[in-house]
């Protein structure tokens, strides 16, 4: 009895210890996952790209702060905008590109003080050194890649059976926000792979300057000239970053060749 009332607070203490030391892992553990950083790239519901959309500009302010670089760039075409980066040497005149940004609109930065309309999180970027303002256009990028003009003759194109002229998607915006629509048109600009979309811009003939032309976001192809058909999901208001405002668009949508 006397050998087994002694090994009873020994036993405790291991049990204890077993207990501590599994909680101080669990600690370490949440920990680690906690401080793992979490990039998000200008894919919306993808991982970071290797790359990514590239973009760039030369350095006109550089700010240091903990994790981050903060850079004023001025693009090829001379518009000023803030990045953020991961940590790295920089100088003002260098050129940089940066790879996988995502727009952040009314950022407030606390380790600055600071309240940015709209900053790009970069993946990653490349310090391309010392550069001359006349020498940006052409070495490097714009701020967002531009888009071909757009078509000056524009056919009156037949309204889509249940669906809607352009003029109508711009005149019930309120209505049909959040809904999918129906818009049939002829395709007067194109562009590819810009924040991992094709951006399709659709006329029919129809509305005046500001309400004849409806931007569409989709995975699918097409190209200037042709008459579509165009299914997706309107939004409003949409303020993308980068220069990307858009009163009505529709997205991710499917295009069917007429």
């Amino acid at each position: 009895m006397k050998a087994k009332i002694t090994l009873l607070p020994v036993l405790l203490v291991m049990v204890a210890a077993l207990t501590f030391g599994c909680s101080k892992s669990e600690e370490k553990e949440g920990t680690a996952k906690q401080a793992a950083p979490s990039y998000k790239s200008a894919y919306p519901g993808e991982s970071a790209p290797a790359g990514g959309v590239k973009q760039g500009g030369i350095v006109r302010e550089v700010i240091d702060a903990e994790g981050y670089t903060y850079l004023n760039l001025e693009d090829s075409e001379k518009v000023g905008f803030w990045v953020a980066v991961p940590d790295m040497e920089v100088k003002v005149g260098d050129g940089v590109e940066i790879f996988g940004a995502t727009p952040m609109p009314n950022f407030y930065s606390k380790t600055l003080d600071k309240t940015f309309d709209t900053i790009l999180f970069a993946n990653s970027a490349k310090v391309l050194g010392q550069m001359q303002p006349t020498a940006s256009a052409g070495q490097l990028p714009p701020s967002h890649p531009p888009l071909p003009s757009i078509s000056a003759e524009v056919k009156k194109v037949a309204k889509a059976e249940g669906g809607h002229t352009v003029a109508e998607l711009y005149a019930k915006k309120d209505e049909l926000k959040g809904k999918d629509v129906k818009v049939q048109g002829e395709v007067v600009k194109y562009s590819e792979g810009i924040m991992g979309k094709n951006w399709v811009h659709l006329r029919d003939g129809t509305g005046e300057e500001g309400t004849n032309d409806i931007t569409v976001t989709t995975i699918e192809r097409s190209s200037v000239g042709k008459i579509i058909l165009v299914s997706g999901t309107l939004q409003t208001d949409r303020d993308m970053g980068g220069g990307y405002n858009y009163s009505v668009i529709i997205e991710d949508a499917s295009l069917t060749a007429k």
